[in-house]
């Protein structure tokens, strides 16, 4: 056998090899420089709102209802926040404390409710479900973010809203084959709870006509809306560290249905909100978003104040009297740039786009820099290029069209310029 022929051919062969892998290997770092590196996203239109975070303290025009020195549970016979005359019955006094057995029966009573309202189907609509199935899924996501935080206990206090709404899914999806007897036997479970407070000791009216609350806090004479008529702000940072009052028995009735909420902010955005104006206040607990009135604006050295009010009573709201609150202070609206893509190009900010597969230039007019992205302003008549090119030195020279809502921008690219073709 000639050994130095087949070597060779060995010498050959992985020269053949090398060479093959090395232009393989060169090819696909080209391809690569041309379509991988080259990233891009369309360009959306989005709202962001630049907020200020605090806290806010609510003020009501509130009644507290007394009751029985000797009663230990008090059980409403009408629905929270529900419109009553002065002297109408709100509620029955017994002698037993169970707070869950109350917590229960108040359960129970909105089940019925639910059941009453929907019991004919013609009622139901995919509005109701589709608001219901929101609200759940709402829920379920503060309960998941608490619990991620360590706040269980806060999540815990969530579970009656998800019990009452995924009670009420099922009453609008007809998951109850016989609403009227599911209701007797509420009512008979309801009795059988009622009976385990003992005896009952008397019934609580309201003193005045207003709208029956069964919670009370102490607050309802020391965070009085009365009180923000004619107050200056180191008066009302006293009254913020007030101790509450003695809690009343009975509930509590609020007689006017305007109420106010106060936030302290930092003496820099003194000129931010102006009286008789509106403000966007977003209640973190509830997920809940009123548009409120800017009723005073109180500031020194040490801060500003503002005292928002509103005729609006949100259903099921819980009122609690501090509240976790954004008030927004501005609002951008425009489309959406990734900062990446943003470059100056002649003297022009603006970003390139790929049309079909030609690299073009767009212009735009940033509004706001938020979180890797920039807010860039949306033209008010869409751009469709410039002029073409004239020799007329008398004629404007082509203007830079301005980015649009769809465009595909380029993210991330390498040698990029206006007119190039991507995949030559």
């Amino acid at each position: 056998m000639d050994t130095e022929y087949l070597k060779k051919v060995g010498i050959f062969v992985l020269c053949t090899l090398l060479c093959v892998g090395l232009v393989f290997y060169f090819g696909y770092h080209i391809w690569h420089s041309f379509t991988k590196e080259i990233e891009t996203e369309a360009a959306t239109r989005q709202t962001y709102q630049e907020t200020i975070k605090t806290e806010g303290y609510i003020f009501r025009t509130e009644s507290p209802i007394e009751g029985s020195a000797s009663a230990q549970s008090v059980v409403p016979t009408v629905s929270e926040g529900e419109h009553i005359r002065k002297g109408g019955a709100v509620a029955k006094m017994y002698s037993d404390f169970s707070p869950d057995t109350v917590a229960k029966i108040a359960q129970i009573e909105k089940q019925i409710e639910l059941l009453s309202r929907y019991s004919d189907t013609e009622n139901v609509s995919l509005k109701d479900t589709q608001g219901i199935d929101a609200e759940i899924g709402s829920i379920l996501s503060d309960i998941r973010g608490l619990c991620d935080t360590g706040s269980a206990g806060d999540a815990v206090e969530l579970r009656q809203s998800l019990v009452s709404a995924v009670g009420e899914r099922t009453v609008l999806t007809g998951g109850y084959s016989d609403p009227g007897n599911e209701i007797k036997e509420l009512e008979a479970e309801k009795s059988t709870l009622i009976q385990s407070l003992g005896s009952m000791l008397g019934t609580v009216h309201t003193p005045v006509s207003g709208y029956y609350y069964s919670e009370t806090d102490g607050y309802e004479e020391v965070f009085s809306a009365e009180l923000l008529s004619d107050i200056g702000i180191s008066e009302l940072r006293e009254l913020l560290k007030s101790e509450p009052a003695k809690k009343s028995g009975g509930g509590k009735t609020v007689t006017e249905s305007r109420w106010y909420l106060v936030c302290m902010i930092d003496e820099s955005e003194k000129n931010t909100y102006k009286q008789g104006s509106e403000c966007t206040v977003k209640f973190k607990n509830t997920e809940l978003v009123l548009e409120m009135d800017v009723d005073t604006v109180l500031y020194d050295k040490e801060g500003t104040a503002l005292i928002l009010s509103t005729n609006v009573m949100p259903e099921d709201f819980d009122y609690l009297r501090t509240q976790d609150v954004e008030i927004v202070k501005k609002e951008y609206s425009g489309l959406r740039v990734p900062a990446s893509a943003v470059r100056m190009v002649n003297g022009e900010t603006g970003v390139y786009i790929l049309d079909v597969s030609t690299v073009s230039f767009r212009k735009v007019e940033i509004l706001y820099t938020a979180d890797n992205s920039y807010i860039v302003k949306l033209p008010e008549t869409p751009s469709v290029g410039g002029e073409e090119g004239t020799d007329d030195e008398n004629e404007k020279p082509k203007e830079t069209p301005s980015l649009r809502l769809h465009d595909i921008i380029i993210v991330e690219g390498k040698g990029l310029y206006e007119g190039r073709i991507i995949g030559d």
